[in-house]
């Protein structure tokens, strides 16, 4: 009885010292086969069960049939095959037993030949024809299992045959109706040895053992290169993938889970119905957002929250119930719209829509047959519609100009400017119409001209046909209404937002910039790279966070801005911080902490104006030093000549050394402390006109803050008649909160604190800035206008001195003079640099009005007779009188500064906007006719006019056709034009805010130039003004 036992424990399992290597197929059929499939076996196991079980003895030759005891390198072969091929099964036992007897008459049909026992493996060539017929069958059966004959069955032993012969094919096989077109590998392996011998080692029930083998389930073989590598010789070829292998059908879980994801997704996209915080009822919250819209992207606290309260404690959490009218259609179209989002290709429809020159199977392509570009590998992205809110014509290149290459990448396509590599507005937007197209149904937005109230999923379900009344048809509108907000806010920006960079550039001003993000990931690299080389260091998680946790000031955020050929880092210090912690409130931005310091300054400025030197904190001051200059020279100025020289630093704010700065800006306040005062002041709009009764414009409202200079009163009373409402018109004051004293050590210490430990946060790491000041500062101007202010006293005061002066803007100098030497000896000065300011000049800014030779060649100069370009001024260089440079940005286009309101009182805007237009170009500079000759003042003003008239035409031209201004509402708004242009020049509000200012133009005159600009060939307006 022992010895019986223990034969049959043998014979059922090997010991455990054979040389049987299962550990190549554990982790493949743990991870990924037992997965795939209920059952799993090797094959020895599998044909061990399958054996009838009268046959005794060839269970016993297929269990004592190890690799160690075999007796040849072909036993040892069949061997490893039987303990390492992996049969795996789908299909029931009993409809494998009833599929399996039909085949096998099939069989006897096919072969034509009877039952034969094989009782030993050394008989090899029978078996092998055995095998190739068996195999023969499987392929003639599976061909024959489809219904159309032109049908391929996708089965791995069906490659390589096909129903129709290939050229030249005449039947290489000998199955009815099958042709070999070429080579199949599994064929072929399943022919050879050690097959064969296993078919034989199986005897009588061989056969029929390998025909269900190779038809009911799926065989792998183990790969000799690599470990626990599998190759697939039999069964379809994409079974693996099914993961739940009892069925198609989604369990009872799994449709609870789905329609919890719908009716999540609704709640999204109908807030409003659900109780939930909406766009349209509710108030925003100005703790959580900075924006005028709250973000609506992630609010599955606020989800929770909701399910919480309606559910009970006891019970289960559940989605709350569909309200009733989004029961039916609308369910049904957000379900389709979750399966059309999970199906819908991205990333190639912007492939298609905004193409690169780096993208696969693209060669590529110059700009000027393409102008944008964009780079490999970006995973297009779509909204996120998982159970939660949505997440997630170019102008022609020019010919004739220098074209230029991005030096860090070979690959970089040749361009003039950067945004060229953007993408073109019109196929971004081609795109985003694209994908809307895909994932939003139809039937969303009805059928043909239906109107809201007829849309069908708009209807309750048991009121269709019915008479609408008032209250339905409101409550339609709204439903829609919320739907077309989710359409623009969750779908709409997060794929503009997920696929592209949207930026302004350098020079550009109010257009925008499509890059996609694999193309700005490639511009950005080099110029991240350098940065991080030279102005930023590293700084551990640990140690930033702790850094920011033992003070009141943030981090900034670094972005880089398009500039012609490069790009410029600004630092975004006005953010508000979101909360530290479990807090959604957001706190205060580093800008506002910084504002006692500026306030400081701005007293010291007023105060003690010797230590800037220089220094011109707007442009506006050109006019006032300029005017000084030419009243002391008297008639000097006029007898002499004028020397001129430009001088721009190189990077200024990212040069400055930070030790130095902080040292000297500790000798700039006079006080101990500083008490900080704040006023509103309300006046009416300044572009309305007071005399008409149509106008609704808000009143403009700003907040003043301001240090008390010294025996400055504290009262509000008292300082507007000191020195307040002296240059005020229609103004009401407001004394706001009371005042706040500072102490000088204190914002010493937190202008330090600023300066030297800035952080940085780029992407999801932290930098501390560790070179120069942090642009984007309320106080970096003036660090910069007291550094360069002392560089001028302890470098340049041989500058001093009557006949000359020095202007700066930030960093760029302008040193007027009529002495040659001066000029010369202040160019060579800057251009050997300074290096304990850090002050290294751009020698290809550099302009003069003289010629001159530096030691990289001469330098430029401007025309005989030409006047001097100065931050956006033009300069005399003999009377010193002052211009407006309209072309200083010849490529930069007019409707670049324009920004087209499509809303409501289209015409009272375009007026507006033509107004404001001129406004900006009024600067008391170009018309003071006690400093410019008159023809100066009206060559300004015939400018002013011209430029007006190209935006007030390209406005017209942006506006729909139905929106545009009508001709007497154009003959109206330039009548208009005229009036405030000669009020706003030769008015008393002027005169008293300017003294010694004046303006001698004549209402007629204005007129005149007005109508001769009209009549003139320099612009090209519309065809209703043409007509006036």
């Amino acid at each position: 009885m022992t010895r019986r036992a223990k034969r049959k424990r043998d014979s059922q399992k090997p010991d455990a010292d054979q040389d049987v290597p299962q550990n190549n197929s554990s982790l493949v059929t743990r991870k990924l086969l037992e997965r795939c499939f209920p059952h799993v076996q090797t094959l020895r196991e599998h044909l061990l069960s399958k054996l009838p079980s009268a046959s005794r003895l060839r269970r016993k030759k297929i269990t004592a049939l190890t690799a160690r005891d075999a007796s040849s390198e072909l036993e040892g072969r069949v061997a490893a095959l039987l303990d390492t091929a992996l049969v795996c099964s789908r299909l029931p036992q009993a409809q494998k037993s009833e599929t399996s007897d039909i085949r096998w008459e099939q069989w006897k049909s096919f072969s034509q030949k009877g039952d034969e026992s094989y009782v030993s493996i050394s008989d090899t060539r029978s078996a092998k024809q055995s095998q190739t017929e068996i195999l023969e069958f499987v392929v003639w059966l599976l061909f024959n299992r489809e219904k159309t004959t032109n049908t391929q069955p996708c089965h791995v032993l069906c490659n390589g045959f096909d129903v129709k012969p290939g050229n030249g094919d005449k039947g290489t096989t000998s199955i009815p109706g099958v042709y070999c077109r070429f080579p199949s590998s599994s064929f072929d392996a399943l022919k050879e040895a050690p097959w064969p011998q296993v078919l034989a080692l199986l005897g009588q029930s061989g056969e029929r053992l390998m025909i269900d083998l190779l038809l009911d389930y799926s065989l792998f073989v183990a790969v000799d290169a690599g470990h626990g590598n599998f190759y697939q010789l039999s069964d379809v070829l994409n079974r693996c993938p099914y993961v739940k292998p009892e069925g198609d059908e989604p369990s009872p879980d799994e449709r609870e889970q789905n329609e919890a994801n719908t009716t999540k997704v609704m709640m999204y996209m109908f807030p409003r119905q659900f109780g939930l915080h909406n766009a349209f009822t509710s108030e925003v919250d100005k703790t959580r957002t900075t924006m005028k819209f709250q973000d609506y992207t992630y609010r599955e606290d606020e989800i929770n929250e909701a399910i919480a309260l309606r559910s009970n404690s006891s019970e289960k959490k559940k989605p709350p119930k569909l309200p009733k009218r989004l029961k039916g259609i609308a369910r049904d179209l957000v379900l389709n719209l979750q399966v059309r989002h999970s199906r819908c290709a991205y990333f190639e429809l912007l492939r298609y829509y905004c193409p690169s020159a780096w993208d696969t199977h693209r060669p590529p392509q110059d700009l000027a047959t393409q102008a944008s570009f964009k780079a490999p590998k970006q995973q297009g992205d779509g909204p996120n519609i998982d159970g939660a809110a949505i997440q997630g014509t170019s102008r022609p290149k020019r010919v004739g100009h220098k074209t230029h290459s991005q030096p860090c990448h070979s690959d970089m396509p040749s361009y003039n400017t950067l945004v060229e590599l953007a993408c073109p507005i019109g196929n971004v937007s081609a795109y985003c119409q694209a994908v809307l197209a895909k994932i939003v149904p139809d039937r969303f937005w009805g059928e043909g001209d239906t109107m809201v109230v007829d849309i069908p999923w708009l209807r309750p379900p048991d009121l269709a046909g019915q008479k609408t009344s008032q209250t339905d048809i409101s409550k339609r509108y709204e439903l829609f209404h919320e739907f077309l907000y989710y359409v623009f806010d969750s779908l709409l920006i997060p794929l503009v937002r997920n696929n592209f960079y949207v930026t302004e550039s350098n020079i550009h001003r109010n257009r925008l910039f499509y890059f996609r993000h694999d193309v700005w990931r490639r511009i950005t690299e080099p110029a991240m790279a350098k940065l991080k080389e030279n102005m930023l260091e590293p700084l551990r998680l640990v140690d930033a966070t702790r850094i920011l946790d033992s003070r009141r000031l943030g981090f900034s955020q670094l972005r880089l801005l398009p500039k012609t050929l490069d790009l410029r880092p600004i630092m975004n210090l006005g953010k508000k911080m979101p909360g530290r912690g479990r807090s959604k409130a957001f706190g205060t931005s580093i800008n506002w902490e910084l504002k006692p310091i500026h306030h400081m300054l701005n007293a010291e400025k007023a105060m003690n104006a010797s230590k800037l030197g220089s220094s011109m904190l707007s442009t506006g001051e050109i006019y006032s030093r300029l005017k000084e200059f030419k009243l002391a020279l008297g008639s000097a100025a006029s007898s002499q000549r004028f020397y001129f020289a430009k001088i721009d630093v190189h990077a200024a704010f990212d040069t400055i050394p930070q030790e130095a700065v902080i040292k000297l800006m500790n000798s700039v306040p006079s006080r101990g402390h500083y008490t900080v005062v704040k006023h509103v002041e309300m006046m009416p709009d300044p572009r309305t006109d007071p005399a008409s009764s149509k106008e609704t414009s808000k009143s403009l409202r700003t907040w003043h803050f301001s240090a008390l200079k010294k025996g400055e009163p504290f009262s509000l009373p008292e300082r507007l008649e000191r020195s307040i409402s002296e240059k005020k018109i229609n103004t009401v004051f407001v004394e706001g909160n009371p005042a706040r004293t500072y102490h000088t050590a204190g914002l010493l210490k937190l202008l330090e604190e600023h300066v030297s430990q800035n952080i940085v946060k780029v992407g999801k790491r932290f930098y501390r800035q560790k070179r120069g000041i942090p642009q984007g500062s309320v106080v970096s101007s003036f660090l910069c206008n007291y550094f360069y202010a002392d560089l001028e006293a302890q470098h340049l005061h041989f500058l001093n001195g009557p006949g000359s002066i020095l202007l700066r803007f930030m960093d760029d100098f302008l040193f007027i003079t009529q002495d040659k030497k001066k000029a010369v000896q202040f160019v060579e000065t800057m251009h050997r640099g300074v290096p304990e300011y850090g002050v290294e000049v751009n020698t290809k800014k550099t302009l003069l009005n003289f010629n001159m030779k530096s030691q990289d060649g001469p330098l430029s100069t401007i025309s005989h007779g030409e006047k001097f370009p100065y931050c956006g001024t033009l300069i005399d260089c003999q009377t010193l009188e002052i211009s407006r440079n309209h072309n200083k940005d010849p490529d930069n286009g007019i409707a670049n500064s324009l920004t087209v309101e499509f809303g409501r009182l289209p015409g009272q805007n375009f007026e507006k906007k033509m107004l404001h237009a001129f406004r900006i170009q009024s600067k008391p500079m170009y018309y003071d006719t006690s400093h410019n000759s008159t023809a100066t003042v009206l060559d300004s003003l015939s400018g002013a006019f011209y430029e007006t008239a190209q935006k007030m035409s390209a406005y017209i031209h942006c506006l729909p056709k139905s929106k545009r201004p009508s001709k007497p509402l154009i003959i109206r708004s330039i009548i208009k034009m005229v009036d405030v242009a000669f009020s706003l020049l030769t008015g008393k509000s002027r005169r008293m805010r300017l003294e010694g200012y004046s303006c001698d133009l004549r209402k007629g005159q204005v007129f005149r130039y007005v109508l001769q600009l009209l009549f003139s060939s320099r612009i090209q307006p519309p065809s209703n003004l043409l007509e006036l």
